[in-house]
């Protein structure tokens, strides 16, 4: 059995310990669903970060991961001080305030062995506990908060990107059967040239599975080329009926003129070789 493949069957069997879903891990650590479910099914297997953050989330070590050790239990919490003094119940106190807390003005709940177990470690002080669970609950909410506004920026930035692909798609449909200049950004600035202009005969393009499908013809040879993983998209309309466009993706950045009808650009529907739905 190789590597991944005990990796996926720790978590596997962590995961079902737990009693939860993926569904649920992957929301819980912030992990896209298909990310975590390709670990724990052994398409891939996570970086040691991501590897780390699941020791922590199921109290494993990481070499009981990786299948260095077969003792689940070794891995203990750090712990942290307070007033000089370890505070043991810490983590699992943030957990029930985590799980509890669901709504800022909700009552929280915690189970009295936990609360016992926090008086003990903080000196018998009971200001000290309350100081500690405010300042878990503060910290809680501040992730709370960033998360939140992540969630929205992504929002916003969807939204955004909404608003480009149908821009394109109208100067795309206005191409068809015109010519287009097209070069890679990265390495050819300002270095097209004549062997780069083809006529663009047709095009798909998918917002939710991020591509774009030139099909490009030159001298009677079909020259398709695709871009995968668009992250952004960017333009200039030039004064000449050309749109510049940039095409922004992982490890490249392509660019093309199009040359459009200003007749056909007119009409502001959104064509059938636009695909915006999930």
């Amino acid at each position: 059995m190789d590597r991944k493949e005990i990796i996926s069957k720790r978590l596997r069997e962590c995961r079902e310990n737990r009693r939860l879903k993926m569904t649920q891990v992957a929301e819980m650590l912030d992990f896209p669903y298909s990310t975590y479910a390709n670990w724990e099914t052994g398409q891939r297997e996570p970086s040691s970060n991501d590897l780390a953050r699941l020791a922590e989330f199921y109290r494993v070590s990481m070499d009981y991961l990786y299948g260095f050790k077969d003792d689940p239990t070794a891995y203990k919490q750090p712990e942290i001080k307070e007033g000089g003094k370890p505070l043991s119940a810490l983590k699992e106190i943030m957990g029930e305030v985590k799980y509890l807390w669901n709504e800022r003005d909700k009552n929280i709940k915690i189970p009295k062995s936990l609360y016992n177990q926090l008086l003990e470690d903080a000196d018998m002080r009971e200001e000290r506990v309350n100081f500690i669970v405010r300042k878990i609950i503060s910290s809680y909410y501040n992730s709370v908060e960033e998360e939140r506004r992540k969630k929205e920026e992504k929002i916003l930035k969807e939204e955004e990107l909404t608003d480009y692909y149908i821009f394109l798609d109208r100067y795309l449909n206005a191409t068809i059967g015109r010519s287009i200049q097209i070069g890679i950004t990265n390495d050819r600035v300002g270095k097209e040239s004549a062997q780069d202009v083809y006529i663009l005969s047709n095009y798909k393009f998918s917002q939710p599975y991020r591509y774009l499908t030139l099909y490009l013809e030159r001298k009677n040879e079909k020259w398709p080329i695709t871009f995968n993983e668009i992250q952004d998209i960017k333009f200039l309309l030039c004064g000449d009926e050309r749109l510049k466009t940039w095409i922004y993706m992982p490890r490249q950045t392509w660019r093309f003129y199009l040359n459009f009808d200003p007749e056909v650009i007119k009409d502001e529907k959104v064509s059938d070789k636009l695909d915006l739905t999930e």
